[in-house]
């Protein structure tokens, strides 16, 4: 972890080291720690708002960013769209949150490119974590969007 933080901790503060997809829970506090404060690296959080967060969701949100002192780019998708699309994929694929899992994989990427910043944090790959049937983790970011969480589906869907 320390030969990963010392390829990309090119700036010293000075601009971002990594991108850190985060939403609020345990894994985005600790990975925040691990690279903020034991690797000493300045990370963008990158995020998809979730227009239906709890409370204690929108307070986990914000001790992220006040507890860790860090920036947050987050993308607002229009809560309209998001639910005919909820329903849409519930009722066809028998997946609700597919719209919000392919931009949880997508935005990050964007925002790197656009910014420049070489290195992607994810937290766990939930179909190789929570029983799906990928056999091998997927550890680079740029395979996350295949880990089967978010299938592809037809544009005319």
């Amino acid at each position: 972890m320390e030969r990963l933080a010392d390829t990309y901790r090119e700036s010293k503060g000075d601009y971002y080291d990594c991108i850190i997809t985060a939403c609020g829970g345990k894994d985005s506090h600790y990975q925040t720690y691990i690279f903020k404060e034991k690797l000493g690296m300045n990370p963008l959080i990158v995020s998809v708002d979730n227009f239906s967060w709890t409370e204690t969701g929108r307070h986990n949100w914000n001790n992220l960013l006040t507890r860790f002192g860090v920036d947050a780019h987050v993308i607002s998708l229009n809560p309209q769209i998001c639910k005919r699309i909820f329903r849409k994929a519930l009722e066809k694929l028998g997946s609700p949150t597919w719209y919000f899992d392919r931009a949880i994989y997508a935005y990050p990427v964007q925002i790197a490119i656009k910014l420049g910043i070489p290195l992607i944090v994810y937290g766990e790959n939930t179909n190789y974590e929570y029983g799906g049937p990928l056999a091998v983790d997927t550890p680079s970011a740029m395979d996350q969007i295949h880990n089967d969480v978010v299938t592809p589906v037809d544009w005319d869907f």
